[in-house]
């Protein structure tokens, strides 16, 4: 996954060299500071969390020429929900060992929910306007998925109630890879229609592509919960790399949907 930080950084360079454009490379420099800086002073990451957040953000800011037009508005969106998720009742997850650090996310953490929407954004930074659609969607639905699945897991783990295995439906303790509630669930879908909306407001998007990235967004996060019960549960992948390809799968479905 660190190939992904690297090409997306390479990537989002080379468009901005290309543009020619002092002041849109201070911008996107400045903002990139500023949101790694809140990273790091809200301690939602560790510092190289927060030095790959600022790489993620300069690949999703340089996907439009207007800051409330990028993805901007749609990454702020996760942002703060993945963020409100993760302290929501920390105490109670954190007596039953289920909190998340107090140091914050990883850079492999970082990488993992908001990776692929970043190689997906320098892609279409750089693509023909046909094409840059299509990607952009593509960049929705991952964004969208990541912020499923960390509200489904955050909340599924604060509130009391039933959880079963997704692969077999027999009802497991809170916390289990891949166990699915229906609140921890709800708030999922919620999460990921807060951030599809967002984008819908503020991307050239439209209608259509917006309901086939939260499909999209919906597909990965089941997909998530699959591999985590098979996969992750037998020690064949970790969760970062269930994080990862779910964002990538939900990324990959919004692109053939498009495409059609």
């Amino acid at each position: 996954m660190t190939f992904v930080i690297g090409f997306c950084a390479i990537q989002t360079a080379l468009v901005v060299l290309r543009a020619a454009s002092l002041s849109h490379a201070l911008q996107l420099f400045l903002l990139s500071a500023l949101l790694g800086a809140v990273i790091w002073l809200f301690h939602a990451g560790t510092l190289r969390a927060a030095l790959t957040g600022a790489v993620v953000a300069a690949c999703l800011v340089n996907t439009a020429p207007g800051l409330l037009h990028s993805a901007l508005p749609g990454t702020i969106a996760m942002f703060l929900l993945t963020l409100s998720a993760t302290r929501f009742r920390r105490g109670e997850k954190t007596s039953l060992g289920l909190a998340e650090s107090k140091r914050g996310r990883s850079a492999a953490q970082v990488v993992a929910n908001v990776g692929s929407a970043a190689a997906f954004a320098a892609l279409a930074a750089a693509a023909a306007p046909h094409l840059r659609a299509i990607l952009l969607t593509a960049v929705v639905a991952a964004l969208a998925e990541a912020t499923a699945d960390t509200l489904a897991s955050e909340f599924g783990e604060s509130f009391a109630g039933r959880v079963v295995l997704v692969s077999n439906w027999k009802v497991v303790p809170a916390g289990t890879d891949g166990g699915i509630s229906l609140k921890g669930t709800l708030a999922g879908l919620l999460g990921a229609g807060i951030v599809v909306g967002v984008c819908e407001l503020t991307m050239p998007l439209g209608l259509r592509a917006s309901a086939l990235a939260l499909f999209a967004a919906i597909a990965g996060l089941i997909l998530d919960s699959f591999l985590g019960a098979t996969l992750e549960a037998r020690g064949y992948l970790e969760n970062n790399a269930v994080n990862f390809l779910s964002t990538l799968a939900s990324a990959l479905i919004a692109t053939a949907l498009v495409a059609i």
